[in-house]
């Protein structure tokens, strides 16, 4: 199991760009271990109004401050940055945000960076959808992870298994395999999971533009059909009449 587990990191790190990883036993354990593990009592969280309910639910276990950003707002959040008077500042933000479908502006990324923050990036919703090779909002800008980015994602979802990745430096992926509970305490992927979740990364990556294309062909197709343009797959359609819905839904 351990051999088929390093073969997974070892292909998510090297074809991510990062330093090391670690797999972990769904995306809801992965936020759940880096919201309540990494800030300490004189750091501060600075999260996504939209992020991902497995962050927002795991707020409550860290030892830091916690604060909201409006959603997507770069001039809300580089003014929390630039007033916060905490030791260190963990920004959690998602690709593609999941009930939204919109994705992450640059600026934000680029504002985290600018002081210094570490940026936890969840690629639930971004790895295997957007960038040219479907490599989530790294491929998507053209951009290269920093030693202070941390992401994150599924390895259900686009990859089609059961599990999620952490990827990180060598010092954060070690801090979490010893502090963070979601990981200590957890049980671990069974082998199967683990090896169709390697050979589908890979298959994505080989496969890359062909399936761009298709994906791109169906976003062109609902923009038609609904008279808005889609970025992404998940589409969020707004109703006046969401009470009448429900109670219909309920029946």
């Amino acid at each position: 199991m351990k051999l088929y587990k390093k073969k997974l990191e070892n292909s998510l790190k090297k074809m991510y760009g990062f330093e090391d990883a670690l797999i972990v036993g769904s995306g809801f354990l992965a936020n759940t271990a880096l919201v309540s593990a990494l800030a300490g009592h004189n750091d501060l969280i600075l999260m996504d109004e939209e992020y991902h309910a497995s962050g927002i639910a795991a707020l409550e276990l860290s030892k830091a401050k916690h604060e909201l950003f409006a959603h997507s707002d770069a001039r809300e959040f580089e003014e929390r940055l630039k007033n916060t008077k905490a030791n260190r500042v963990f920004v959690f933000v998602e690709s593609v945000y999941s009930m939204i479908g919109d994705i992450l502006p640059l600026e934000i990324i680029e504002i985290a960076d600018k002081y210094g923050a570490y940026l936890v990036i969840d690629e639930a919703h971004g790895h295997g959808v957007i960038g040219a090779h479907l490599g989530g909002i790294y491929d998507y800008y053209g951009i290269a992870p920093k030693p202070r980015h941390i992401k994150m994602g599924t390895l259900s979802k686009a990859i089609g298994s059961y599990g999620a990745y952490i990827l990180a430096t060598k010092e954060i992926i070690s801090f979490l395999i010893n502090r963070a509970k979601p990981v200590i305490y957890s049980t671990a992927l069974s082998p199967i999971d683990v090896q169709l979740a390697n050979k589908r990364i890979k298959k994505i990556a080989k496969n890359s533009k062909s399936l761009r294309k298709k994906i791109d062909e169906r976003l062109s197709l609902c923009s038609e059909i609904l008279q808005k343009n889609f970025l992404t797959p998940i589409i969020m359609i707004e109703t006046k009449n969401a009470e009448k819905i429900h109670a219909r839904l309920s029946k």
